[in-house]
C-alpha cells in the first residue's frame, strides 16, 4: 500500500470506517490507472465488510473488483465478480445496483462473444432504466443492447434499437454519443 495508508486509516477506531477508507483509497487508485494497489485497497475493504456483515458495502466493493479486473482484460473473473453482485442486488431489491450491474455483465459478454447471454441481461437492465426514468443511461443501454444484437446478426432489431438510443441520447444533449450511434448504424447498413 501508498505511504498514506497508514495516515488515512491508522487512527479511524472502527473497521466499518477503516473498510470504507480503504475502498476510497481503492478508488483514488483506480481513478489514478493503479490496478494493482486499488485492488490491494478493495481486497482488504471487502474482507472487513465481509467480516462487519455489511452486504450493501460488500457488494459495492465486490463490484469494484470486477470494474478493476474489467480494466486489466480478465474479463471472465470480472464476469464471474458481476454475476456474483448481480445475485446479491437482487437479494436486496437494489434496482440501481443491479441496472449497473446487469449493464457491465452485458459489455463484457459482448466482448466474449456471449451475444445472447448479453442480449437477455441488457434487456433486464433496459427494463429498470426505463421504470427509473433514467434516459442518459436507458440510451446508453439501447447502444450497447444494438452492439449484441448486432453480433447476432439481428441487423433490423439493431438498428431499430441504434435509432431509438439516438432519439433518447438528443433527449439529454449527448451529442458525441448520438454521432457514435449514427456511425454504427452506417457501419452496419453497409454488412446488410
Amino acid at each position: 500500500p501508498a505511504p498514506g495508508y497508514v495516515v488515512a486509516v491508522g487512527d479511524l477506531e472502527d473497521e466499518a470506517g477503516v473498510a470504507d477508507s480503504l475502498n476510497a483509497l481503492g478508488v483514488l487508485s483506480q481513478q489514478k490507472n493503479q490496478l494493482d494497489e486499488a485492488m490491494s485497497y478493495f481486497t482488504e475493504s471487502l474482507t472487513m465488510k465481509k467480516k462487519t456483515g455489511d452486504i450493501k458495502g460488500t457488494v459495492y466493493i465486490q463490484n469494484n473488483i470486477a470494474n478493476i479486473y474489467y480494466n486489466q482484460n480478465k474479463l471472465k473473473e470480472a464476469l464471474k465478480e458481476f454475476k456474483a453482485s448481480s445475485k446479491t442486488f437482487r437479494r436486496l431489491n437494489d434496482r440501481l445496483g443491479l441496472a449497473y450491474c446487469l449493464y457491465n455483465i452485458g459489455g463484457v459478454s459482448i466482448e466474449l462473444n456471449r451475444f445472447d447471454e448479453a442480449v437477455k441481461v441488457l434487456e433486464e437492465s433496459l427494463e429498470i432504466r426505463r421504470k427509473m426514468q433514467d434516459l442518459q443511461d436507458t440510451g446508453h443501454c439501447l447502444w450497447q443492447l444494438a452492439t449484441a444484437l448486432d453480433g447476432l446478426g439481428k441487423s433490423d432489431k439493431a438498428i431499430e434499437k441504434l435509432n431509438e438510443a439516438v432519439e433518447v441520447l438528443e433527449s439529454v444533449g449527448l451529442t458525441e454519443d448520438v454521432e457514435s450511434c449514427k456511425i454504427l448504424i452506417q457501419e452496419i447498413q453497409k454488412k446488410m
